[in-house]
């Protein structure tokens, strides 16, 4: 009776055995496919990210002690240091809003009448051009200047010191020469529309195109200055290079190609002497440039300026001492 009972243990055994290992192969075989399929997915239909988790990671990483902890002590101790001054008492300028209350925007630049200082004109980042004519007084205070052009961002403006009448302003926000990705993954960054740069010889009433940009690719003007001993002269700091008007912006020509000039310091005193600044995020032609040509060729400048810097610069000259001049 004992084979028979060892038979009858096998018959009994064998089904089940077999059930597990025709499913252990099975969980194996899904699992290889599995890691197959995950290896060859198309990465263009991985989900794509807003960057918003990047970007909280980086605010509390700037916050970080040694230890990798979020110290409250750290903000606590400013906070009562603060609170030991009395800013209300201390001789500080009052600032008050000068308006637009109702629409909410940036202004990019701001252009004072020479010989009326109630007049003050405001280029905003996606609104174009306005004016005020009371300084900015009243609940009517401004009004926007119609272009007669597809304009949407005033970058830039200069009036003429010596016919008021005469003004130009430069069209386009760049943010960057190419598109990058600051905390977006899928956002185009190079800017909002630019046309050029626009002229107008009334006042404001009519404008013409001065550097014509209208049927080109995405560009900007940064900064557009004056020659102060001759306001026929003018400078553009543009997406595309530096360029140069000897005809009060009649025609222009580019005399330095080098893209995302971004300001321009022209000495006062000797105008032949420009000093403009270039880049943005990881150009390799970052830096400050200077011409001692009034603008007609430029050197590179390496004396104190940080040659692996790729960054945008600001520049501006000490009105009281002209060769002082700051960058930043």
């Amino acid at each position: 009776m004992q084979p028979d009972r060892i038979y009858l243990l096998l018959r009994s055994q064998s089904p089940l055995n077999r059930t597990s290992f025709f499913n252990g192969w099975m969980l194996l075989l899904a699992m290889v496919l599995l890691a197959f399929l995950g290896c060859n997915a198309d990465p263009q239909l991985k989900p794509r990210t807003s960057g918003a988790g990047q970007s909280l990671d980086n605010w509390v990483a700037q916050r970080m002690d040694f230890r990798g902890d979020l110290d409250m002590s750290t903000l606590s101790e400013a906070y009562n240091k603060r609170s030991t001054v009395d800013m209300r008492n201390a001789s500080l300028p009052e600032w008050r809003s000068l308006g637009p209350e109702n629409i909410g925007g940036r202004t990019l630049c701001l252009a004072f009448h020479p010989q009326d200082s109630q007049v003050v004109y405001a280029g905003s980042a996606s609104g174009g051009l306005w004016v005020t004519r009371s300084g900015g007084v009243g609940a009517k205070a401004w009004e926007r200047v119609s272009l007669g052009h597809p304009v949407l961002g005033v970058s830039t403006m200069v009036i003429d010191p010596t016919n008021p009448d005469r003004m130009w302003i430069g069209t386009g926000e760049m943010y960057s020469n190419g598109v990058v990705q600051p905390g977006a993954i899928n956002r185009f960054t190079r800017g909002t529309y630019g046309m050029g740069i626009l002229k107008t010889e009334d006042g404001g009433l009519t404008w013409q195109k001065s550097l014509d940009w209208s049927l080109g690719s995405m560009r900007g003007i940064q900064k557009i200055a004056i020659n102060p001993l001759n306001s026929n002269v003018l400078y553009a700091a543009t997406s595309e290079g530096f360029y140069r008007s000897n005809s009060g912006g009649e025609q222009w020509t580019q005399t330095l190609d080098v893209p995302m000039v971004v300001d321009i310091y022209v000495h006062p005193r000797d105008t032949q002497v420009v000093l403009i600044t270039t880049g943005s995020y990881f150009t390799a032609e970052s830096g400050v440039y200077r011409s001692e040509n009034g603008g007609l060729s430029f050197s590179k400048m390496s004396n104190g300026i940080p040659i692996d810097y790729t960054g945008r610069t600001k520049i501006s000259g000490d009105p009281m001492h002209p060769d002082t001049i700051y960058a930043y």
